[in-house]
């Protein structure tokens, strides 16, 4: 019986995805603007109880044809895609580079060991989009680390671009339990030792020289087989026979 001597120590994952976005600042800006506005509209008409419906209602369809004209600029606004794209694919490794675990273990308020390991991934259609995975010893921590990330990774790249660009497109996840890895060591041992024995028969195999059967001899002499000569267990006149 072989005894199984890995010891299984729990890991818990958590993962947030992020936007390389350098049109964040000014966007987080028209945001603000267009919420300031809505509150200054809402008070105004609550103040002025004589406006009609019609005229809030065009008060309002103004503010969302705003908000949509704001959009439909960042969203077709190439220069910038092409610009994020590009900052993505360069300082993509950036967010897994170990110099970041004590960083992020101390913005998120844990011991340094408890940053197991940390992982990013693009997306083949829209490189700006970086999904980083980390894993510690528990759930909370994970959760904890994860979250932080977009901050740390965001301050890394405006070192070295000088743009706050780096955006959170979905909230870190609850730790889960990452499954436990399957022990294969008895059954690669086990191939190992199959593949051993049918190699040392096979060499046995090749090196006999013992002439054993009549093909031996054509196969190793290289001489024609004339005849071949009966062993009898009783001699060459067994009993009985006259």
């Amino acid at each position: 019986m072989v005894k199984n001597n890995l010891s299984y120590v729990p890991t818990y994952s958590s993962r947030v995805v992020v936007k390389i976005d350098t049109m964040k600042t000014q966007k987080e800006e028209a945001k603000k603007k267009r919420e300031e506005e809505s509150k200054k509209n809402n008070k105004e008409n609550s103040q002025d109880e004589e406006l009609s419906q019609d005229e809030s209602a065009a008060g309002n369809l103004d503010n969302v044809n705003q908000q949509e004209e704001d959009e439909t600029y960042n969203l077709y606004n190439y220069s910038a895609i092409s610009q994020d794209e590009s900052i993505a694919k360069r300082y993509y490794s950036y967010a897994t580079d170990s110099a970041i675990y004590d960083k992020v273990a101390h913005v998120a308020g844990v011991r340094s060991r408890d940053v197991v390991s940390i992982s990013a991934t693009q997306q083949e259609e829209r490189p700006e989009i970086i999904t980083i995975s980390v894993t510690s010893t528990s759930p909370k921590a994970a959760h904890m680390i994860a979250a932080a990330m977009p901050k740390v990774y965001g301050d890394e790249l405006l070192k070295e671009t000088g743009i706050d660009c780096v955006a959170t497109v979905y909230d870190a996840t609850e730790g889960t339990l990452v499954p436990k890895p399957t022990d294969t060591s008895v059954l690669k041992f086990g191939l190992a030792g199959v593949v051993i024995a049918i190699f040392i028969v096979l060499l046995l195999e090749v090196l006999n020289t013992k002439i054993i059967t009549p093909e031996d001899i054509e196969k190793h002499w290289e001489l024609p087989l004339l005849g071949v000569v009966p062993v009898f267990e009783d001699g060459p006149h067994p009993k009985g026979r006259k």
